[in-house]
């Protein structure tokens, strides 16, 4: 059985149809971002994004949020393309997020960031098409 790469910036397209099921699980994921932000901040709200991909997601859900400004993100992702991607969504929707182009295996990225009031995680592998165990 050979194991074929995803490609994870032409994986983001079906999130353009507004009928595909990638869209539907959008609107999901930015709603219940949208319910995890606080009314009010009094603080700062951390929030550390896990294999972000472009962003869609978090971006979404803090383009219509009145303290975005007051949310310190940190967002993570391996592919140069989704970066890309990412930024011109954040500057667009004039977000000033961390955006880090890195792979989310390694713990070292979540210095500064963690511990986190959210977390966002893809729960995705690039390198792996079936799910894997961790072990103990």
């Amino acid at each position: 059985m050979s194991a074929q790469a995803t490609d994870r910036a032409a994986w983001h397209t079906d999130y353009a149809d507004p009928t595909s099921a990638l869209s539907r699980r959008l609107g999901v994921v930015r709603d219940q971002i949208r319910r995890a932000l606080p009314f009010r901040l009094r603080r700062p709200f951390r929030v550390l994004s896990l294999c972000a991909g472009r962003g869609d997601d978090l971006i979404g859900a803090l383009s219509s949020y009145a303290q975005a400004d007051l949310v310190q993100a940190r967002l993570i992702e391996l592919d140069q393309r989704n970066i890309r991607a990412m930024s011109r969504s954040a500057c667009a929707a004039r977000l000033a997020l961390e955006i880090v182009q890195a792979d989310a295996g390694d713990p070292t990225l979540y210095q500064g960031a963690a511990p986190a009031d959210l977390c966002c995680c893809a729960a995705c592998s690039a390198t792996s098409p079936t799910p894997t165990r961790t072990p103990p």
